[in-house]
């Protein structure tokens, strides 16, 4: 496969934690405060969730897990109160009890105990694990009433003093601020920065994306933390702001979860529990379970892909034991639910080998579409909802082991598909892969109508192991895929029509990370989201310590030529001239760069042999 030139220039728009949506209005990470109404333990005012579980906020301190922080002394009857109103709502809806369900949450970027103490006020804001206290202290009241007492693991940066550093003093089991003596004319400001601990280690599993029909990012995953829930965040279209978030506490859906938005607007999350695949219909503003819908049998079932059509039905992929008699294997599931969530079609699909539907979608004129596994190959498949019946059912694949991870139907009618494969040899390739043999590789294929013919292939990687998740299209004839490729995610952009990888992207840190979700907004722009333990993820502000993970939002714009720069150091981290490669026209000649060159793009030196990687920052002063 020819591969153009070119690259993306990845833009993080935000980044929000699986367990809270903490993500306030334009500043990614920033903790969001919620007024406690039933949805945390009895004792508590507020609540802000994180990592680690709720952080609670109540007459004793805050407490996270078995540690926290104490005000000794403090009034007990001094009340907290959100300031700083967000944008959005949040909503837990527990069980399938309508009486339980917890709704319009109001959020709070920051909190505020008045009179903690006489004449001092305490203001609590937070982002990541950090916590910033802020004292307003009245001129006639005495700042060395604040004591600290520290939980286990917690720690305390030294005391600004109106912006100029202090200092504490041990005071029994605590820190007292030390304050000069003297009398004073204005308010005193005491800012004290605290880092919590890990609380639990957490094991997130990466999330899914859509977009709703005006452009909202819609996102899905399991919280992790004090316990197991499934979470919906919508994200305004910018993937700023938070539009709500609603908690689906009691259908914990074990991972994946599934994810689509009707053309109603009604979120359907998709996943299984205790053995059978489960479906839950969420209405738009994420306040009300429309229905709750099993499917399964004896055996193991599971949702792994889910899609609705306009008439308010919705279709399951995934796959099925409990469907089929004892002991004949493992099926892929497709299934048919109606506009109540009553199950009307549910057969098994597969063959003598283990098999399952991972991806599905529809064309544009109502046909369903299948992919994932049969026996050691990728599945293609198509059925008429209408009857509904099987179309055809397909293996693509070569020599080694493919499957099938997403598919999507071109305005032509062509078959896109993404997915994995340790083959040298899949159909319509053109030739060997360029990745060392049992290396597993991405790919993208182009299916005509019929599933039978390749029109063409593309393997996505190079050597090191690599794993599509997410496939979208774009008006434009393009296809983006979104996975990982070694430790790191990526997204790659092929055109369709030119039958050639057009853009890619590494978004990565120091540790390991995976894009799961991509959706392409009306701009041509693509949004992925996916789970980063990096606590260095493409320069974004982290908290220090991450174990299990965070989920990634982030915008990646694309132009016909990204623009390049000149690093002014000298020589680039390779050790080679500054724009050498630029200055002799090679990228406007079309040729990508090789192992051997570097270039300054949007401000990172990149290197092309290596998927555009952005590692070391490097100065931008404008396309030479």
């Amino acid at each position: 496969m020819k591969t153009e030139a070119g690259a993306l220039i990845a833009v993080i728009t935000g980044l929000i934690l699986v367990t809270p949506p903490a993500l306030a209005a334009g500043e990614p990470g920033r903790a969001r405060f919620e007024s406690n109404r039933g949805q945390a333990a009895p004792g508590w005012a507020f609540l802000a969730r994180t990592a680690d579980g709720p952080l609670l906020l109540g007459e004793q301190g805050l407490r996270l897990g078995t540690s926290g922080l104490t005000l000794a002394g403090a009034d007990p009857g001094a009340a907290w109160e959100g300031i700083e109103p967000l944008p959005g709502k949040a909503h837990y809806l527990l069980g399938a009890d309508s009486e339980r369900w917890i709704v319009d949450v109001p959020t709070f970027g920051a909190v505020v105990r008045r009179s903690a103490y006489p004449g001092i006020d305490l203001i609590l804001r937070g982002t990541g694990r950090r916590l910033d206290l802020e004292f307003v202290v009245a001129p006639e009241a005495d700042p060395g009433k604040i004591v600290l007492d520290l939980g286990e693991g917690v720690r305390v940066t030294s005391p600004l003093l109106n912006g100029e550093p202090g200092a504490f003093v041990a005071s029994g089991n605590g820190l007292r601020i030390d304050v000069p003596r003297g009398s004073r004319e204005a308010p005193l400001r005491i800012g004290v920065a605290v880092d919590l601990p890990d609380a639990v280690t957490v094991a997130l599993e990466p999330p899914r994306l859509t977009a709703d029909a005006k452009g909202n990012l819609v996102i899905a995953g399991r919280v992790a933390g004090d316990r197991a829930t499934t979470s919906v965040i919508v994200l305004d279209p910018s993937g700023r702001e938070v539009a709500s978030t609603t908690y689906l506490d009691g259908f914990d859906l074990a991972s994946p979860v599934a994810l689509t938005v009707a053309s109603t607007g009604d979120l359907v999350v998709a996943g299984a529990h205790a053995g059978d695949a489960v479906v839950v219909r969420v209405d738009p503003a994420g306040r009300k379970i429309l229905h709750r819908s099993t499917i399964g049998g004896a055996g193991d079932d599971a949702a792994l892909a889910v899609a609705a059509d306009g008439e308010g039905n919705t279709w399951v992929a995934g796959r099925t034991t409990g469907l089929k008699a004892p002991g004949a294997g493992v099926d892929a599931l497709v299934a048919k639910l109606d506009a109540s969530g009553t199950v009307v079609f549910a057969p098994a699909l597969g063959s003598a080998g283990a098999d399952e539907a991972r991806g599905i979608a529809f064309d544009r004129d109502g046909a369903l579409y299948i992919t994932g596994t049969l026996g050691p190959d990728a599945l293609v498949a198509k059925i008429d909802p209408r009857v509904p019946s099987l179309v055809y059912s397909l293996a693509f694949g070569g020599t080694g082991e493919d499957e099938g991870a997403a598919i999507a139907v071109s305005d032509s009618g062509d078959i896109v598909l993404a997915g994995t494969t340790r083959s040298a040899d899949l159909p319509g390739a053109g030739g060997g892969r360029a990745t060392s043999a049992g290396i597993s590789s991405a790919f993208l294929a182009r299916l005509d109508p019929s599933g039978r013919t390749a029109l063409f292939a593309s393997y996505l990687g190079g050597p090191i192991e690599e794993r599509a998740e997410a496939l979208a299209l774009d008006r434009h004839g393009r296809a983006w895929v979104a996975g990982s490729r070694g430790a790191d995610a990526f997204v790659t952009q092929v055109s369709l029509e030119k039958r050639s990888v057009t853009r890619d992207a590494t978004l990565a840190g120091e540790l390991a990370d995976v894009a799961s979700g991509v959706v392409v907004d009306g701009n041509g722009d693509a949004h992925v989201a996916g789970l980063t333990a990096s606590p260095d993820f493409h320069d974004a502000e982290r908290p220090a310590a991450v174990r299990g993970g965070e989920v990634f939002v982030a915008k990646v714009a694309t132009g016909e030529r990204a623009p390049l720069g000149v690093c002014p150091s000298g020589k680039n981290f390779l050790g080679i001239e500054d724009n050498t490669w630029e200055n002799a026209d090679n990228w406007s000649n079309g040729i990508l760069p090789s192992s051997a060159d570097a270039v300054c793009i949007q401000g990172f030196n990149v290197v092309a042999g290596a998927a555009f990687r952005t590692p070391v920052p490097c100065a931008w002063r404008g396309a030479p």
